[in-house]
């Protein structure tokens, strides 16, 4: 049970308000030495604990900045948030951390934040996002700093080249040698094209240099490495003549799925099928056969974000601040024979 403070002036042998002065270091407070170290070894004794939704109330700040990152389902987005906590709380603050298990999950749902005080938001949002959405009118009143993709709406953000990652995937394999190319996806459109920038990079890369570029839609439409190990095995039972022999997959989940499956019904990886997938997670490179992928610097993305919301925090205002991180290729074992590595 928490120590109350009237409870450690009571041991201390002070009043309440002196031990809300050292504990709260009011400054200018006629506190002596001696009685403000017997109060901070009393307190620390008794395991005294502050109300920190007490003192927010007081002082309009909570030192919480609240972190909403989507789809845990994906290694990729929890070493987000651990990049995110790691630069917050290096900043001196605490994290509020509100989630959704989708990466297009409803983060209300399912999260803390809603009804918390916060004095800021970092934010995995798709275009269309808003933190209102999910926060209320209060949204209106915090800084945000949304993550993952650009805006246009005067927020400021923090973003992938996604765009350019796709590029780069279609490129490794078009150096390589395929004149053929399917991407790999279970997002898409009615239309039947997939809504990912990756896509259109990638598209574009074979255009501009004579290569076939076509698309794959998952059988089951869903982001999950079981939905992406059953569309490897479907790939699988495609005759040989017929089978896409470069696949580039929409990020390393499925990419690693997708691989699986394909191997699980003999198909030999890079020798049948070459495979590039997006993001750069650490279980890529630990494979047996390991994962060519065009990684997202995810510590770089931390970095910029939280800088920034901490600068809105003190004060600063001026310009919408955004960064595109540039993406980069991590050759694997899914591309290149192992003795060519």
């Amino acid at each position: 049970m928490n120590v109350s403070i009237v409870e450690v002036a009571k041991r201390a042998g002070v009043s309440i308000a002196t031990v809300s002065k050292v504990l709260n270091r009011t400054e200018g407070a006629r506190v002596g030495a001696g009685t403000r170290e017997r109060v901070i070894r009393v307190a620390a004794e008794s395991g005294y604990q502050p109300n920190k939704m007490a003192r927010s109330m007081v002082s309009g700040r909570s030192n919480t900045i609240g972190l909403m990152v989507s789809g845990f389902e994906n290694p990729f987005f929890v070493a987000v948030m651990e990049a995110l906590e790691r630069k917050v709380t290096a900043s001196g603050y605490q994290v509020m951390l509100d989630v959704a298990p989708s990466t297009r999950g409803t983060f209300y749902q399912h999260g803390m934040i809603r009804g918390w005080p916060v004095d800021g938001v970092l934010m995995w949002a798709f275009q269309n996002q808003n933190a209102s959405q999910f926060l209320g009118p209060v949204a209106d009143d915090l800084p945000v700093v949304y993550l993952g993709y650009s805006r246009s709406d005067g927020s400021d953000w923090v973003s992938f080249d996604h765009y350019k990652a796709g590029r780069i995937a279609a490129g490794h394999l078009i150096d390589r040698g395929h004149d053929q190319i399917t991407f790999v996806t279970p997002h898409i459109h009615d239309d039947g094209e997939p809504m990912d920038e990756r896509f259109f990079g990638c598209r574009d890369e074979c255009l501009e240099r004579g290569v076939v570029c076509n698309v794959y839609a998952m059988p089951i439409h869903q982001a999950t490495r079981a939905a992406a190990f059953q569309t490897g095995q479907v790939l699988a039972k495609i005759d040989a003549a017929s089978r896409p022999r470069a696949l580039v997959c929409n990020n390393d989940l499925l990419a690693l799925g997708v691989m699986h499956g394909l191997r699980s019904m003999g198909i030999v990886v890079p020798r049948d099928v070459a495979i590039v997938g997006f993001d750069g997670i650490d279980e890529g490179k630990y494979q047996d056969v390991s994962l060519t992928t065009v990684e997202s610097p995810v510590e770089e993305l931390a970095e910029h974000a939280a800088k920034r919301l901490i600068e809105r925090l003190s004060g600063a205002s001026g310009e919408t601040v955004t960064q595109m991180i540039a993406p980069r290729l991590r050759v694997g074992g899914s591309t290149v024979h192992k003795e060519i590595l």
